[in-house]
């Protein structure tokens, strides 16, 4: 087994594992409802109210989703809305390394 299918298995087995990291969340996103595994970052939006301000040149965002792309089915486009556990977010950005997708969020109700 080479070195990408091998992250592939541990990305599954150790990072998406309910037990270790992910969360079972209700996701709607293209139409569909979904429950997946996810691994929410709460610290992205903890910074963001702590009032870091804006500086140019610097990325910010309310929430960091990891996610599989598997079970999202489709890489996401910039701009598009999802709903993860009942809160619309805009996706602000997405990074897909190696089948796993890295959402940048931002809570529409701000």
């Amino acid at each position: 087994m080479n070195f990408k299918a091998q992250l592939e298995v541990d990305i599954d087995n150790v990072f998406h594992k309910t037990d270790e990291f992910a969360e079972v969340k209700e996701i709607y996103y293209n139409n569909k409802l979904l429950k997946a595994r996810v691994v929410i970052d709460y610290s992205e939006e903890n910074e963001k109210k702590a009032g870091n301000g804006n500086v140019e040149g610097l990325f910010s965002c309310d929430l960091l989703v990891f996610i599989s792309l598997k079970e999202l089915g489709k890489v996401p486009r910039q701009g598009q809305e999802i709903e993860i556990a009942g809160e619309i977010y805009t996706i602000e950005k997405v990074k897909n390394e190696v089948g796993e997708l890295t959402l940048y969020l931002s809570n529409i109700a701000e």
